[in-house]
Parts: structure tokens; sequence; C-alpha cells
């Protein structure tokens, strides 16, 4: 999932950062972890969802019309419509979305808190991303996150030298 950023992401910002202190290291990843939330939150509300790591985003399924019948009697976010599958209900989901430092110089996006049904947000996720993924990165995703990792990284070497 887009937690651990794919093999690939990881290799690069370990390569990247191989001798940096874990403080630069911290850094670069956070901006990396930080830049995949915003795309995640983004193309989802959207209405575009990824299948895996690397694939290319897709029209999230449709909404039944029962579904859409039900959206219009309750009282939606902003960043949706009735109709408009973007897993957006309330905003709760995600708006959860977040990165954390899980160990020195490693960040991770996860979902935190719960939803009004007492739900965990990660739990909503897992059942939504059966028919609908989206806690995965595209590869021009990924390609965005490495970009934002080596301007870090160049904004770190500009303030030490």
């Amino acid at each position: 999932m887009a937690d651990d950023f794919g093999r690939d992401v990881s290799k690069f910002i370990s390569n990247l950062t191989r001798n940096l202190s874990t403080k630069a290291k911290d850094a670069v990843a956070e901006v990396a972890a930080r830049t995949g939330v915003e795309l995640i939150r983004k193309r989802t509300r959207q209405g575009f969802g990824v299948a895996s790591n690397y694939n290319s985003k897709y029209k999230l399924k449709p909404l039944s019309a029962s579904y859409i019948e039900y959206r219009k009697t309750i009282n939606l976010s902003s960043e949706t419509s009735p109709s408009k599958s973007n897993l957006t209900k309330t905003g709760t989901m995600l708006d959860s979305l977040d990165a954390k430092r899980t160990r020195p110089g490693a960040w991770s996006i996860y979902l935190y808190g719960q939803n009004s049904s007492g739900k965990s947000n990660a739990e909503i996720a897992r059942y939504v991303s059966r028919a609908r993924p989206f806690m995965f990165l595209s590869g021009g995703e990924i390609e965005e996150i490495k970009k934002a990792a080596s301007k870090k990284l160049r904004e770190l070497v500009k303030t030490k030298f």
C-alpha cells in the first residue's frame, strides 16, 4: 500500500540520504510522505483510484442508484455530490490521511481516528478499497514524490554549504 511508498521510492530515499544525518533523513522522508498524502487525497477527491503501486490511475467505480438516493438525504462534505464516486461522504476518512515517523529517518502514510459510527478510518479504507482501491501511488505520483524529496535534499545541502 501507499504507506511504504513502494520499494523503488524507499530505495531512492535511502540512496539519496545514505550519508546524511538522521535529522536530514527525517526531513527528506517527511517531505516524501507528506507529498504522498496530498497526492492520494487530491486524486481520490477527483474520483480516481490506483489499484497497486506504479499502476495508472483509473476512474473509481460508479455509485449504485440506491446509494446515490441515500446520499441525497444526508449532509455531505463540500468536497462531493450525491452521485460523485470519490470516497467522500463526510470527508473524515480522506481528511484523516497523514504522515508519521515510523523510525529515525523513515516516515509512513497512515489513516488515524474514527468516524461518527466509531469505526476506525483505517477499517473503512480497507473496506472501500475492496471495490475502489485508492491507497496506492501511480508511477507519475511516485515520480512527483521523488522530485519533492530531491528538492528538499537540495535545500538541505544549500543550507549546509
